[in-house]
C-alpha cells in the first residue's frame, strides 16, 4: 500500500529473486539482519529466502521494527542491512519534518526509532 508516507526511494540495478518470504515467529534467537538487534523466541520476524544476481541463495531475517520501517516509509525497494541508515538519510533531507500521519502508522517501539532519527537531525 503505496502512501505519502512511501517516501524513500531506492535505486539500484539489479534485483534479487525471492523463492519465500513470510513472517514467522521466532523459536529461538536470531539476529535481524537490518539493525543487528535480537530477535527473541515468541518474537515476529520476517524470513526472507532469496537468490542473488550469482544464483548465489541467501537468507535475510528482519525483526517487526525494521519491517514496519521499511513498510511504511519505502517504495519500489529496498538493500538488506540498510533500511534504517536510508530512512535517516530521507529524514536528514527533510530536516526531521517527518508527517505525523506516517509516524502514527507505527508501533511504539518503531516510533521511538523515528523520534530518535528526527532528534539526531534537530541536532546537527
Amino acid at each position: 500500500m503505496s502512501s505519502t508516507c512511501s517516501c524513500v526511494d531506492v535505486y539500484f540495478d539489479y534485483l534479487c529473486d525471492a523463492i519465500a518470504r513470510e513472517v514467522r515467529t521466532a523459536r529461538k534467537k536470531h539476529v535481524c539482519n537490518e539493525c543487528g538487534g535480537q530477535i527473541e523466541p515468541k518474537q515476529q520476524y520476517e524470513h526472507f529466502r532469496g537468490v542473488d544476481e550469482d544464483r548465489t541463495p541467501f537468507t535475510q531475517r528482519t525483526c517487526s521494527v525494521c519491517l514496519e520501517l521499511r513498510n511504511v516509509f519505502f517504495r519500489g525497494g529496498w538493500f538488506f542491512g540498510e533500511v534504517r541508515e536510508r530512512l535517516y538519510e530521507h529524514i536528514l533531507e527533510i530536516d526531521g519534518e517527518v508527517e505525523s500521519n506516517c509516524i502514527l502508522r507505527l508501533s511504539r517501539e518503531a516510533r521511538n526509532v523515528v523520534f530518535d532519527m528526527i532528534e539526531r537531525t534537530w541536532e546537527k
